[in-house]
């Protein structure tokens, strides 16, 4: 509240451990405005930001997924269906196709 009382500024900040190595908890620091666009247009309490963007980091989930692009729902299906068989046939000891 001080950074926009003096400075007129609107914003947040949010600082998270690099890896399950460090230590540190999430440090969040929010303006007024910037919590409640957190909550009413991302759909997400402050605090949980913080903890969601942990999350992503340190499973490094950004290696694994693309989160943007969008696919079509029958592909979607196709990779799950793949996914299980191929993961049933390891469970069984059979080879994958």
């Amino acid at each position: 509240m001080a950074l926009h009382a003096r400075t007129g500024l609107e914003g947040f900040y949010v600082a998270v451990r690099g890896g399950i190595e460090d230590l540190a908890e999430p440090k969040v620091f929010f303006t007024e405005k910037s919590q409640k666009f957190v909550r009413d247009v991302l759909g997400v309490e402050p605090q949980h930001l913080g903890l969601k963007l942990e999350a992503f980091i340190i499973s490094k989930l950004d290696e694994h997924v693309t989160l943007n692009r969008q696919r079509p729902l029958n592909k979607l299906i196709s990779e799950c269906r793949t996914l299980i068989q191929d993961n049933l046939g390891v469970c069984f000891m059979v080879s994958p196709r």
